[in-house]
């Protein structure tokens, strides 16, 4: 922690605590969060009961009896828009049998959970339209800040 000294009345001199955002430069204050992989694991036990089951190989995640399993391995970007995508599934209790239209529902509850406007209003304001650059700033795979932009972008039309 930084210390920061200050004269008591006395003269002396006392160690005066900085709070932590008075510990960060200008620009870590400027950065949006998004949720974290710990908050998302919180989620989907206050959802389902149950911790997230991880398997090898196999897809990327599946909702099934009641338990959200993940693939072990993947990085935390995947790890992240899946299982954001799965908690699509949690909340709607989704059979989860292939249907395009319920799949696409759970792409864009995801992007909507881990993405705030802002985080990808400073990303595209950084990178412009390099949705490669975008979802690796905002830490969510390329697919879902694709999904993000496509369904802000179909509302902004006239």
């Amino acid at each position: 922690m930084m210390m920061e000294l200050s004269a008591h009345s006395t003269g002396n001199p006392e160690p005066m605590r900085r709070t932590a955002a008075q510990t960060k430069t200008p620009d870590e204050r400027k950065k949006v969060q998004t949720p974290s992989l710990n908050h998302l694991h919180h989620l989907v036990r206050w959802r389902t009961g149950r911790p997230v089951r991880w398997h090898i190989g196999g897809p990327k995640g599946a909702w099934k009896d009641g338990r959200v399993s993940i693939r072990h391995g993947m990085s935390d970007a995947q790890t992240k828009s899946t299982i954001a995508h799965e908690l699509s599934h949690v909340a709607h209790d989704d059979l989860c049998d292939g249907d395009d239209a319920v799949e696409d529902r759970a792409n864009r509850e995801a992007s909507h959970l881990l993405i705030p406007p802002m985080a990808y209003a400073k990303a595209e304001l950084a990178y412009g339209p390099d949705i490669h650059k975008i979802a690796e700033e905002i830490g969510v795979t390329t697919h879902l800040a694709m999904t993000w932009r496509d369904t802000f972008k179909r509302r902004d039309l006239p």
